[in-house]
């Protein structure tokens, strides 16, 4: 008779290292085809594949605090899906988010990819003037249809 445990720590080996060797392929890959560092590709070939960050963190031997400061970073340059668990035909190249796509959020995702974008402002897209934004004015870019109209300073 099989032992029940035994069966299940192979089977869990076997998952871990094909995870690991998934992950590892799209560090890879996302090194040759973006600005991101090493660790922040393998942390989200992990993040793709529907681990959190505490389990990202346990497999890559960093904290939970390190693996959402690498999503922040993703999520401020590539945009909020860039972290989103993905299937493997889903994943594609990551390009730097537009203002254009910013404007097609909605105001719950536009809010969190703002906080994002205030927590690493160096890794938001060039393109994308986060100086427009200020704390108390964080109005959704498309609420214009020309973009996000920057606080005048004055009372509103």
């Amino acid at each position: 008779m099989t032992d029940i445990n035994s069966t299940n720590q192979q089977h869990r080996s076997t998952t871990d290292e094909s995870s690991d060797r998934v992950a590892t392929q799209r560090a890879r890959y996302l090194d040759r085809t973006t600005d991101l560092r090493d660790q922040e590709g393998l942390a989200l070939g992990y993040r793709e594949q529907g681990y959190s960050h505490a389990a990202i963190a346990r497999v890559m031997n960093s904290t939970k605090q390190t693996v959402a400061s690498y999503m922040d970073r993703i999520a401020a340059q590539y945009g909020l899906e860039a972290i989103e668990t993905k299937s493997t035909s889903a994943r594609s190249d990551l390009e730097p988010v537009t203002e254009e796509q910013l404007r097609l959020l909605s105001d719950a995702v536009f809010e969190q990819w703002i906080d994002r974008a205030f927590q690493c402002p160096e890794e938001v897209p060039d393109e994308i003037d986060l100086d427009q934004f200020t704390d108390h004015d964080r109005q959704k870019l498309h609420d214009t249809g020309e973009g996000h109209q920057p606080d005048g300073g004055g009372e509103q």
